[in-house]
C-alpha cells in the first residue's frame, strides 16, 4: 500500500505539472482540452489492462506515470498545429480540420515509433523480463488509447470550444513569451546553420568523450539500494543446539532489538528454526532463527544507521556462528555476491571458502560475508587399515556389524495380540552407551575368527556435514555477501574475486571458483540489451522510412539518440547516481521518444521546401515553427516524470534510474535537435546534391524526398 500511495502522489504531481506547463503554453481553454486527453488515455490503457490481464502493481503504475508525459505529446502536437492557424486568422473549424491533416501521418508515426522502441523490452531474458514486461505493455496501451484520442476526439473539441470570438481575442494578446523564445532561437539557429559543419563536429566530439567516461568511469549496479522500514535478522548457531538454545540465544538478540527508541521501531518479530539466505531461499533448523524488524516511517536515521548499531550489538552475543541483516529487494535477484566453489573433497573446499571469506572481508563495503555450509553434529568416523583388506574385510562389512550391534537385526517376529512384534538381537544397552564399547568390538571374518576393530580400523572423532550440496555432480560450498553501494561496487567486487581466485584450478586441479550474484544477473540480462536495442533502432528506421519514402532522412532524424546517450551520462553524473540496470532501460524506451520532435520538425521542412521555399530558409522557419510543441512535448514528458526522477521515496526509488535516463536524456536531445537536426539536414542536403554533381546529374533544389531517384542518391 505504501509502495503504491507513493506512485500515486508523484503521478498527481507530474499530472500537476504537465497541466501548468500546458497552461503556460498554450491559452486557457486550449491547454484544458489537452490535458483532458490524459484522463481519455489512461482510461483506455487501463481498460486494456484489464483485458490483457494486468494488475495494477508497482510496475505497471510506474509504466502509466512513464506514460503521463507522453500521453499528451500528440495531442499536444494537434493542439498547438490548430492552435497555430487560428493564430494566423483561420476559422476555429477549419484550423481543426486542416491543423490536424498536416500533422495526422506524423503523429501516427511519433506514437509507433514510441511503441516499438517500447515493446521491444518483452524480449529481455528470464526473471529480469517477467518482472519488467508490465511497462512496455502498459506504455503501448496508454499511448494506442491517446493517439485515438488525439486524432478523433480532441480536433472534434477544439472545433466547438474555440470559437471566433475566443481566436479573435487569441489574435490580440500576443505571448510574449512565446515571442521572445522564436526571436532568441531564430537568431540562434541561423548562427549555427551559416556554421553547421563545426557544430556537427563538435557535438560529435563530445558524444565520443561522454560515452568514454561512462564506459571507464561510471560504475553499473543491478538496483540502486533504497530506504526500506522492514529488514531481517538471520542467524545461525551450533549445530549441536536444540531449538530451545536457539530460543534462549533469539531473546538475548530481541533485547539488543528492543533497545532501539520508541520512535524508531514498530514492531519486532522472532522465529526459531527457520533463516533466509536470501529472498527466494529458505533454511529450517533448530540451530537457526530469524527476527524481522520493522522502523517507523517518521523516524529520523536511516535504515542503514540502525542496521550498523543493530549489527554492533548482535555479533557481540555469544553462540552466534553466522549473522545476516538482509533487507528488502527492490527487485529479482540475491546476495551481491555469490561465490560458488566446487570440487571433490570436502575439507580442500571449506579451505577454499575460507580464504574466499577472508578476502572478501578485508574488502572495504563488503559485508554479511557467510557461506552455505553447515556443520552437522559430532560423530565417530571410521577408516580401516590396509591390514582389514588382507584379511578380507572391506568398508561394508565391517560398517554392517557395526549396525547389527548397536542398532540391532531383527531375528524373529512373535504375535501380540493383533501386533507383530520383531525381535531385535544387538548390544545389550550399558555396552551400547560405553565409549569405548567399539574399541573392545569384534568383527568376525569370512574364516569365522574375529579380530577386534581397532586393530584393523582408525576411529577419529570429527564434526560431520548436516547437508551436502552439489552442483554438475561436484560438491560446493558457496559463498555470499552483500555490498554497500555507497563504499563499493558489486561488480568491481567480482571482479577482484575473478582475478584473485582465476588460478584455483592450476592450484588445485578438479576445482574451480564461480563468481556469480548481481554480476551474473547483470551480464545475462545486459548482454540481450545490445539485441534489444538493434531491433528497436532497425523497428524505427522502417517507421521513418515509409513516412519520408527516404533511406537518408531517418538517419537524420535518428541522429538524436546518441544526443539522449549524453543526456543520460551527464544526468547520472550531476546526480551521482551510478548506471543501474533500468537506467540502460530507461535507455532504450528513450530512443523511441527522443526522434518524436525531430521527426516532425524534418516533415515541416520537407513540406515548406515543397512549397517552393530555399532551403535555409525552409530550416529556419520550421525551426521557429516548430519551437513551441518541441519545447512543451519535451516540458511535459519532463514534468511528468520528476517527481520520480528527483524527489522518489521509499522502495519506488528503485524506479528512479529510469526516470533520470528519460529525464535528462530527452532534455539534452531536446535542446541539442534544435540546433543539430537541423544543420544536420543542411549537411547531409549538402552531400546530397555534391554527390548528384559527381555522377553528373542537376542538384534537386526542394530536397531529399521530392522522387525516388533522390532518395536512392
Amino acid at each position: 500500500r505504501n509502495r503504491l500511495n507513493t506512485l500515486q502522489t508523484s503521478g498527481m504531481i507530474g499530472l500537476s505539472i504537465v497541466i501548468i506547463l500546458l497552461c503556460i503554453f498554450l491559452r486557457f481553454r486550449v491547454a484544458l482540452l489537452t490535458g483532458l486527453g490524459i484522463a481519455v488515455s489512461m482510461l483506455g490503457g487501463i481498460v486494456l489492462m484489464q483485458l490483457w490481464g494486468i494488475s495494477l502493481n508497482m510496475l505497471s503504475m510506474f509504466g502509466l506515470i512513464l506514460v503521463l508525459g507522453l500521453l499528451v505529446d500528440d495531442a499536444i502536437v494537434v493542439s498547438e498545429n490548430v492552435y497555430r492557424h487560428v493564430e494566423a486568422g483561420m476559422s476555429p473549424r477549419e484550423a481543426a480540420i486542416r491543423g490536424t491533416t498536416e500533422v495526422g501521418w506524423p503523429v501516427v508515426a511519433t506514437v509507433v515509433t514510441t511503441i516499438v522502441a517500447f515493446l521491444p523490452l518483452l524480449l529481455v531474458p528470464g526473471e529480469m523480463g517477467t518482472f519488467l514486461s508490465p511497462i512496455p505493455l502498459v506504455v503501448s496501451f496508454a499511448l494506442i488509447a491517446s493517439l485515438f484520442e488525439a486524432l478523433v476526439v480532441l480536433p472534434s473539441h477544439l472545433g466547438d470550444v474555440v470559437t471566433t470570438s475566443y481566436a479573435t481575442r487569441v489574435r490580440s494578446k500576443e505571448n510574449h513569451f512565446i515571442s521572445w523564445l522564436r526571436k532568441g532561437y531564430g537568431a540562434l539557429l541561423d548562427l549555427a546553420l551559416r556554421w553547421r559543419y563545426v557544430a556537427g563536429a563538435a557535438l560529435l566530439g563530445a558524444s565520443v568523450l561522454l560515452v568514454a567516461v561512462a564506459y571507464y568511469r561510471m560504475p553499473f549496479v543491478l538496483f540502486r539500494e533504497f530506504e526500506s522500514s522492514l529488514f531481517f535478522i538471520n542467524f545461525e548457531t551450533s549445530p549441536s543446539n536444540r531449538i530451545e538454545d536457539t530460543l534462549e540465544i533469539a531473546k538475548q538478540a530481541e533485547v539488543v532489538v528492543l533497545k532501539l527508541p520508541p520512535s524508531e521501531l514498530a514492531s519486532v518479530a522472532t522465529n526459531v528454526g527457520v533463516t533466509a539466505l536470501d529472498v527466494v531461499r529458505i533454511e529450517r533448523g533448530p540451530n537457526l532463527a530469524q527476527l524481522i524488524v520493522e522502523l517507523s516511517e517518521d523516524r529520523k536515521r536511516g535504515a542503514d544507521e540502525v542496521i550498523a548499531q543493530l549489527r554492533e550489538g548482535i555479533s557481540k552475543i555469544p553462540g552466534i556462528l553466522k549473522l545476516q541483516f538482509l533487507k528488502t529487494q527492490s527487485g529479482p535477484g540475491g546476495p551481491d555476491i555469490e561465490v560458488r566453489i566446487a570440487g571433490e573433497q570436502l575439507s580442500t573446499l571449506r579451505d577454499l571458502a575460507d580464504e574466499v571469506i577472508v578476502f572478501l572481508n578485508a574488502i572495504r563495503g563488503v559485508r554479511d560475508v557467510r557461506d552455505d555450509f553447515t556443520e552437522g553434529k559430532e560423530e565417530l568416523q571410521i577408516t580401516l587399515r590396509p591390514e582389514a583388506r588382507a584379511l578380507g574385510l572391506d568398508l561394508r562389512q565391517v560398517a554392517r556389524q557395526i549396525q547389527n550391534g548397536f542398532q540391532g537385526v531383527e531375528a524373529s517376529k512373535i504375535q501380540r495380540r493383533d501386533e507383530d512384534v520383531p525381535i531385535v538381537v544387538r548390544f545389550p544397552e550399558e555396552t551400547r552407551l560405553q565409549a569405548d564399547a567399539l574399541n573392545n568390538l569384534k568383527i568376525t571374518l569370512t574364516s569365522g575368527e574375529q579380530v577386534f576393530l581397532q586393530d584393523i580400523a582408525r576411529l577419529t572423532t570429527a564434526i560431520g556435514t548436516s547437508k551436502v550440496r552439489r552442483h554438475d555432480q561436484k560438491r560446493t560450498i558457496t559463498v555470499y555477501a552483500d555490498v554497500n553501494s555507497a563504499e563499493a561496487n558489486a561488480v568491481q567486487v567480482s571482479n577482484r574475486l575473478r582475478s584473485r581466485f582465476g588460478d584455483v584450478g592450476r592450484r588445485f586441479p578438479g576445482y574451480r571458483v564461480l563468481v556469480k550474484g548481481e554480476r551474473q544477473e547483470a551480464e545475462a540480462s545486459l548482454s540481450a540489451l545490445p539485441r534489444i536495442s538493434v531491433i528497436a533502432i532497425l523497428l524505427i528506421y522502417f517507421v521513418l522510412g515509409s513516412l519520408f519514402r527516404s533511406f537518408i532522412q531517418p538517419l537524420v532524424v535518428m541522429a538524436t539518440i546518441p544526443l539522449a546517450l549524453n543526456g543520460v551520462v551527464i544526468g547520472h553524473l550531476v546526480m551521482g547516481e551510478p548506471l543501474a540496470f533500468l537506467s540502460v532501460i530507461g535507455l532504450v524506451a528513450l530512443i523511441g521518444v527522443v526522434v518524436n520532435d525531430s521527426l516532425i520538425m524534418v516533415d515541416f521542412i520537407n513540406r515548406s521546401r515543397q512549397g517552393g521555399i530555399p532551403r535555409d530558409r525552409a530550416i529556419l522557419e520550421s525551426g521557429i515553427a516548430r519551437l513551441r510543441p518541441i519545447l512543451l512535448t519535451t516540458a511535459t514528458t519532463v514534468g511528468g516524470l520528476t517527481p520520480l526522477a528527483f524527489f522518489a521515496t521509499g522502495q519506488a526509488k528503485f524506479l528512479s534510474p529510469m526516470a533520470i535516463s528519460i529525464v535528462w536524456g530527452l532534455s539534452f536531445a531536446t535542446i541539442l535537435t534544435l540546433i543539430l537536426i537541423p544543420c544536420l539536414y543542411a549537411i547531409v542536403d549538402d552531400i546530397v546534391r555534391a554527390g548528384r554533381r559527381m555522377i553528373g546529374l542537376s542538384p534537386q533544389p526542394t530536397g531529399m524526398t521530392e522522387s525516388s531517384e533522390t532518395a536512392g542518391t
